[in-house]
Parts: structure tokens; sequence; C-alpha cells
């Protein structure tokens, strides 16, 4: 099977392009030609990693900025590799561009892969509706309620969003050291894994932790990731003389060793799919808050509350005050880890899922 994989979004760590990996990248593909095709910018050291693992790299044109030339190369690529399938993730209907390549190139099977249950420009996306329709000839979504942004009552496969689940495993051994590291004996740490863009809501989650910390000095702010808005946050928060109390980790590999140190997940995101994040921090034991933005489908464990933006920060201050710290963190990361796996979370449930999938529709 030859087969084509396009990011719609940047191949950065994070969101699309974690699951993009773990999926495609699943030791059932080793018997299948997977390249793999994103947009700028990109990081090239995750970019080479992938070619380090053997796997052809193609970085395109930009695809927004100069869309037709974008859609003139992908055709020219798909047409001259003769690929079997071609699978779009992304989180709107301009993966109508990917998907017109394709179909110009004569390749029979286009799958659309939704992600989110919003996109940046609802407008464009009603007006692509149409062709969009004609151009899919597959559907998949991470998640109910993504589908049916996507898709609306036409059928779609959802494929969880799976990943290494005993990775996320909480670890003392890690949050020992971590703890070490940043000299956090003693204090309570929030955290959050998210790139600094706007969907994720940085400056809520600043204003919230500001009036936390206004009575109690034992708090602080773990915040993993990288992006466009981080310097403007770094600002507000110097701005709010809490440098000290929140600390900008940047982008890592090791998430999982710092889930451990964490004692409350937030994610008062603008809109998501089904995060990642908040199932790598449930696996890890941590009890967690959301938005109401967030889909009530990823709470697979029950122990992550959702609470909405337009209360205010004082809703959301209020209760991780009083949430309970108290418990056994392994036992409840044990437990979670269980439920996760009966769900469907497990990567390679999810990679098989896919690649039987592929068989069925090419045999067809």
């Amino acid at each position: 099977m030859n087969l084509l994989v396009i990011s719609t979004a940047p191949y950065t760590l994070g969101g699309i392009s974690v699951v993009l990996k773990t999926i495609h990248t699943n030791k059932v593909f080793e018997n299948h030609k997977v390249t793999f095709h994103f947009t700028p910018p990109c990081d090239m050291k995750m970019v080479q990693d992938l070619k380090n693992e053997g796997y052809e790299v193609i970085i395109g044109h930009n695809r927004l900025h100069h869309p037709l030339k974008f859609i003139r190369s992908l055709k020219k690529l798909i047409k001259s590799r003769n690929y079997d399938i071609v699978h779009v993730h992304g989180n709107s209907h301009t993966m109508s561009l990917e998907l017109l390549a394709a179909k110009l190139a004569g390749c029979p099977i286009r799958i659309a892969h939704a992600h989110s249950t919003k996109c940046n420009s609802l407008f464009l996306h009603k007006f692509l509706s149409p062709i969009f329709n004609k151009l899919c000839t597959h559907r998949f979504a991470c998640g109910i309620e993504a589908g049916k942004f996507m898709y609306g009552k036409k059928n779609y496969t959802v494929i969880n969003n799976g990943m290494e689940l005993a990775k996320f495993q909480f670890n003392e051994t890690n949050r020992t050291a971590t703890k070490t590291d940043y000299d956090l004996k003693n204090k309570i740490v929030i955290g959050n894994v998210a790139n600094f863009v706007e969907v994720k809501n940085h400056n809520f989650m600043i204003d919230v932790f500001a009036e936390l910390c206004k009575n109690n000095e034992n708090y602080v702010l773990m915040l993993l990731g990288k992006g466009s808005l981080m310097n403007g946050i770094k600002e507000k928060v110097h701005a709010l003389g809490l440098d000290k109390k929140v600390l900008f980790i940047g982008s890592t590999p090791n998430v999982h060793k710092y889930l451990s140190a964490m004692d409350i997940f937030i994610l008062p995101s603008l809109y998501e799919g089904v995060p990642l994040t908040l199932i790598e921090a449930q696996s890890n034991g941590l009890k967690c808050i959301a938005s109401t933005n967030v889909p009530e489908e990823v709470n697979i464990t029950k122990n992550v509350e959702f609470l909405p933006i337009d209360a205010g920060t004082s809703v959301w201050v209020e209760r991780l005050k009083n949430i309970d710290l108290t418990g056994d963190r392994e036992y409840a990361s044990n437990e979670a880890i269980k439920k996760i796996t009966a769900a469907g979370y497990d990567i390679n449930t999810q990679a098989e899922k896919v690649v039987n999938y592929y068989r069925k529709a090419t045999e067809k």
C-alpha cells in the first residue's frame, strides 16, 4: 500500500502532529510505504527525526498564501507517485485544497480526518462545504463532536487519538526529580500543555492564576509548549509580578515527566476536538479542569471537571482552591489507564483500526 499522509497544520510538537505521527509510524505500517507531506513552518528537528526513522518527508508550499501553486505542486506529486490513498488531517473544509489535488491526480481514496469542533474561519469553512463533500471519499474524526462539525449528518468513522498509555503513567521518581530541579517542594503545581496560540486561551489562564495567588503563595503554574503568543504571555506574567511563580518549560518530548510533577491540570480552551493532552493528564492520575468548550467525551476517567469561561475567573479560582489533592496518585493513574485502554485510546488498537480500514477501502 502506497500512502500519502498530509497535515494541513504546521508540523510542530503538539496537536495534529502528535496524533499523525503516533498513528502512521506505528509498527502495523511496517509493510506499507508511508510518505509525509507538511506545510511550513515546521519543526525541522521533528522532520529530521522522521527521516532518521526511514520515512520520506516532503515540505510543500504555503497552502493558504499560494493555494493554486500549492494545488498544482501537490497534484504533480500525487500523480507521479501513484498513491493508493491520500489521508488529510485538518480542522476545516480548507482540506478541500489537498482533496482537490488528489482528485485531479486520479487518487481514488481521499480521506479527510477531522481534529476539531471549530476553526479559525467559519465563513471559509461553510463556503467550501459543497466542494469538500464532493471531493472527500472517506471520513475520519477524532471524536463525535469533531465529526459532527466537519461532516454534519454524513457517516464518519471515529479514530480515537491513541497514545502510548504506559509512557504517561505516574512516576514518583520523575515527580521528585522535577520538583527538585525547579525548587517546587511543598508547592501546588497547576499545569498546562499546549502551544501558545489563541485557541488555548493562555490569557484567561494567567488571569485565573493571578487571582488564585493573591491569598496563597504555595501555587506555581507550569506551562509546556511554545508558539507565536508566548512572548506576549511572558510580558503579561512580568507585568503582574508573577515571574517567579510561572514556569515556561517550552516544548519537550518528555511531557510525561512534567505531568508527574503537577497536581492539577487546567485546559481553558476556546474550542477543541478531543485533546490528547487531557487524556495524557488523566493517564497520569491528575485532577483536571477544562472549559465547557472541550467535548465531554474526553472525560474517560470522570476526573475531568468542566467550567464555563464566560462565568469569569472567580468560578475557576474557587474550584482550584477546593480540589481535593489527597489520595494515592499511583493508584489513580493505574485505574485511569485501565479505563482509557478499555475506551480504545491505546495507539496500537487505533493504528490497527486505520490499517484495516485502508485494506477494506482498497479492496473495494
